[in-house]
């Protein structure tokens, strides 16, 4: 195995968050083009939702990184933003904000204050070793409550970000072991 591989592998096979952070600049997980299987992610977490914007989006302690974006330019500004993808980050369970404008936690966050106006807005946290590495949150304008069934269903979907996310990691460590 070439020396320049070892830490990743080492990231990605340890329970540490700082590990992870460094796992998924190494694997080239952030600051790369949205990838179709994330989009796919996105636009169908926000039909079940019955929300008009979805983000799928990594983490690495530093910033956050929009893996895909559905219903607004990811530049924009706008609840990508907000509170509630750092939230949902740190839960181990889907936050379901169902009117911003009456929960302390996001009153006077960036889900109201940007042009947009979100005020409903839901996550789940995509986990890897038991670490946060990303969420998939939705938001639109109008207050709300999702029903089980679309809870349920964002929880499968950051379930199913986890799945596309080892498989890019098990390919980088396969073709990384090969060469």
């Amino acid at each position: 195995m070439s020396a320049q591989f070892r830490p990743a592998e080492e990231a990605i096979r340890s329970a540490d968050p700082d590990h992870h952070a460094a796992a998924l600049q190494a694997l080239a997980a952030l600051d790369t083009p949205s990838a179709s299987g994330f989009d796919a992610l996105a636009h169908v977490a926000a039909h079940a939702c019955a929300a008009s914007i979805a983000i799928v989006s990594l983490i690495d302690g530093e910033r956050v990184w929009f893996q895909s974006v559905h219903g607004i330019d990811a530049g924009a500004p706008g609840p990508h933003r907000s509170l509630l993808c750092g939230e949902t980050a740190r839960s181990r369970v889907v936050i379901e904000v169902t009117d911003a404008q009456r929960d302390p936690r996001f009153a006077d966050g960036p889900l109201l204050g940007s042009a947009l106006r979100m005020r409903y807005g839901a996550g789940a946290p995509i986990r890897y070793q038991d670490q946060a590495v990303g969420t998939i949150c939705v938001f639109d304008p109008v207050p709300h409550r999702g029903s089980a069934a679309s809870l349920r269903a964002l929880e499968s979907l950051a379930m199913i970000a986890t799945a596309l996310l080892r498989a890019r990691i098990e390919a980088f460590l396969f073709f990384s072991t090969t060469r």
